[in-house]
């Protein structure tokens, strides 16, 4: 009985494993010049004869032991013979070779004795089981697995299961894709008496090696029948081919129609694949050769339609002969010209444009149109995507590493009678109302408040803001009255960024600005407040405040541009059950929106801002999170937001995401430890300059301290003030 197993399951564990990238260092290069020239019948039956028969010929000679749970090894001219075997069916199909390493040898051996001692085929064995050790184990899920009973005579009878790959368990033929899996550079094998294992992954991997644009078994070109599976046909390709509306025909070489049955493959085994069943077929004897034309339709490659026509030639693969002329040669498709538009380039960011028929590339990773923020040398590329030819310029490189920051102290500005003037100051400017006024002296009238803020590569420090009340001018009695000029509005109650709210223990709201200049009362009766969040909401340039009550009620106090706030209720109740914090979710999002923790079952969810108003219904993240305090901002500076979390222990966690809403699949870093000792920690943006990010940590003394995320690295710590914070709601902003 011959039986290949691969449940399907067991594709998440091998699509986990390329993508990781883990490469084991290979005791040789792999082959580079493995490929036959499969239109030349000679070179196919001498790659036959010399590189597969010797499989079929070589005995295991397996030196270990159930009874005594010894793995032993296989011959070495096995273990020659069978990765011959494998380069053989690599090379027909036109890929490079794979050489076997030690470790993944130690792998293979181990689970397919574990395999024997429990008498089973199974990728996720147990601790129970006989034999079991952890090696074995991590063999099992990263290796194809094969039984004979009984006994393996060869190499072979493995080899060619799994590229058979026929029975009910092997619909995807994973095995096989496996085998064929174009970026493999190392495997493994490992024999008992009656088992194998080919560790597939968890090896060598690379993306410059042989890649066609199509993986076909039986292969185009002639191919012995004497290795012809049992009716199931697949073609594959390591190019993201789309084949869920894919249709075949397979005809004679009458044009006789096979009948054909068409199916894609599940994903996650290597390539894409399109798995066809063709009936009984007619072979050849002696030196004649039997033709089927293979006519596949509907595949999409890069969002454009392809069709794919290729004949299999079947032939005695013992016997030489005359070639004959390809009767579907190479189809030849005229590519489209197309110039890529140029990225843009800001301080500390970068745009990705969208160009039909070009991906661009940020070090081998395709990056999507959009704004991605980073503070590094960028070097950007453009390659054409398939039916497509690229025209102009390629590669663009742009260094957006920030300058040193320099400590800069604002001059005030001056104030006559009825007119303000604004220095000069390198590194700093200066706003009114919100607006950046240029150095030199403007009229006006009424209240005015000018504020200083740091230029980027600039911090500030000193007195950074200021007001002035003009008097209104003296009318003399004998003219008659004038219009006196209506005073401006004033300012909105929160002026930038950088501004740092807290309610005291009495209730009272106090704007701090950015801990530099005098506290400005914003409000009273703001007790019952468990927790405040300043942003601009609606995205209208003035700050709101978002503010969370104790009894579980959630409002939005939407600022007024003359000072003061409007407010709207956003949750009416059952929000004292959750933790939250606002941030742009999402890269796309136009409006900032909010991240919860449910305190008790743990659950994470996303209440989207579509309009700047109300919030949408939930959207869980994930689950687990009750043990973790969450705060939103982008630690690496790739444009998407994150999650740093503090869990019970007090180290610091780093969920990322992909900035489309979802966490990226990784073990979490670890970016800090000993937060435990801090009684609030929040999020504050734009207090150490334009464009800085960090949390503000209240000690259990009443310090405040600032850590400064410089993009992937906390800064040295700064304490802001010693003491007197221990009774506020510090909010962040």
């Amino acid at each position: 009985m011959n039986k290949s197993v691969m449940p399907r399951l067991a594709s998440v564990l091998l699509a986990a494993g390329l993508i990781s990238g883990g490469v084991a260092a290979p005791s040789q290069a792999a082959e580079t010049d493995n490929a036959i020239d499969t239109q030349s019948r000679d070179a196919v039956v001498t790659a036959y004869k010399d590189r597969y028969l010797p499989a079929q010929a070589e005995d295991i000679n397996w030196t270990g032991s159930v009874a005594g749970c010894d793995p032993g090894t296989q011959s070495a001219s096995s273990l020659a013979s069978g990765t011959a075997a494998i380069n053989f069916f690599r090379g027909l199909s036109g890929l490079d070779g794979i050489v076997l390493t030690a470790e993944q040898n130690a792998k293979a051996q181990a689970a397919a004795l574990m395999m024997h001692a429990q008498g089973r085929l199974d990728h996720y064995p147990t601790s129970d089981w006989e034999c079991f050790t952890p090696l074995g184990q991590a063999g099992a899920g990263t290796s194809n697995l094969h039984y004979t009973y009984p006994r393996i005579s060869s190499i072979s009878d493995a080899i060619r299961g799994y590229m058979d790959d026929w029975g009910g368990n092997n619909v995807d033929v994973g095995h096989r894709r496996w085998l064929l899996n174009p970026a493999t550079t190392t495997m493994g094998i490992g024999t008992t008496s009656m088992y194998n294992a080919i560790n597939v992954i968890g090896g060598g991997t690379s993306a410059t090696r042989a890649n066609p644009d199509f993986i076909a078994f039986p292969n185009a070109g002639y191919f012995p029948t004497q290795l012809l599976p049992p009716g199931r046909w697949s073609l594959s390709s390591g190019h993201e081919v789309d084949f869920s509306r894919a249709g075949v025909v397979v005809t004679d070489a009458a044009g006789t129609d096979m009948k054909a049955t068409a199916y894609a493959a599940s994903k996650g085994y290597g390539p894409n694949t399109l798995v066809f069943t063709v009936p009984q077929l007619q072979f050849p004897r002696g030196t004649e050769e039997t033709n089927y034309t293979v006519k596949v339709t509907g595949m999409v490659r890069d969002g454009m339609p392809i069709d794919y026509a290729y004949t299999v030639k079947l032939i005695d693969g013992t016997v030489t002969g005359p070639s004959t002329p390809d009767p579907t040669p190479p189809q030849v498709r005229e590519n489209i010209a197309v110039t890529p538009v140029a990225p843009t380039f800001g301080g500390w960011y970068y745009t990705v444009p969208s160009t039909p028929g070009v991906r661009y590339l940020v070090g081998g990773i395709v990056r999507d149109p959009g704004t991605y923020f980073v503070q590094e040398v960028i070097t950007i590329t453009a390659e054409a995507k398939y039916g497509y030819v690229l025209q102009g310029t390629t590669s663009w490189s742009k260094d957006l590493r920030p300058v040193p920051i320099i400590e800069v102290e604002p001059a005030a500005p001056t104030f006559g009678a009825s007119s303000f003037t604004i220095p000069s100051i390198v590194g700093v400017r200066y706003t009114v109302e919100g607006q950046p006024k240029a150095p030199g002296t403007y009229p006006a009238s009424g209240r005015i408040d000018v504020y200083a803020e740091a230029l980027p590569g600039y911090s500030v420090t000193g007195n950074l803001a200021w007001s002035h009340t003009f008097a209104p001018p003296v009318t003399p009695p004998s003219a008659p009255p004038a219009t006196l000029p209506s005073a401006p509005p004033a300012a909105p109650s929160i002026k930038s960024q950088d501004s740092v709210l807290a309610i005291d223990a009495t209730g009272n709201l106090w704007n701090y600005g950015n801990l530099k200049a005098t506290r400005v009362k914003i409000g009273t009766g703001w007790g019952s407040f468990s927790d405040i969040h300043v942003a601009d909401w609606n995205r209208d340039g003035y700050f709101d405040i978002l503010g969370k009550t104790k009894a579980g009620q959630l409002y939005l106090y939407r600022a007024l541009r003359g000072g003061g706030f409007s407010k709207e209720t956003l949750g009416a109740s059952g929000w004292q059950n959750y933790t939250i914090d606002v941030g742009t979710w999402k890269v796309a999002d136009k409006f900032p929106s909010i991240v919860a923790k449910h305190i008790a079952t743990g659950k994470l969810l996303h209440y989207a801002n579509t309009s700047g108003a109300a919030l949408r219904a939930g959207v869980q993240l994930g689950t687990g999170w009750q043990n973790l305090d969450i705060s939103l901002f982008d630690w690496n500076r790739d444009g998407a937001m994150d999650i740093v979390a503090r869990n019970a222990g007090g180290q610091m966690m780093l969920y990322r995401t992909n900035g489309k809403g979802s966490f990226i699949t990784e073990k979490r870093p670890v970016i800090g430890a000993g937060w435990q000792g801090f009684t609030s920690l929040t999020v504050a943006r734009g207090l150490g300059g334009i464009g800085t990010q960090g949390l503000l940590a209240r000690t259990k003394s009443g310090a405040l301290v600032y850590y400064q995320a410089n993009r992937s690295a906390w800064a040295a710590p700064r304490t802001l003030s010693a003491n007197g914070w221990a009774a506020y709601v510090i909010g962040s902003h």
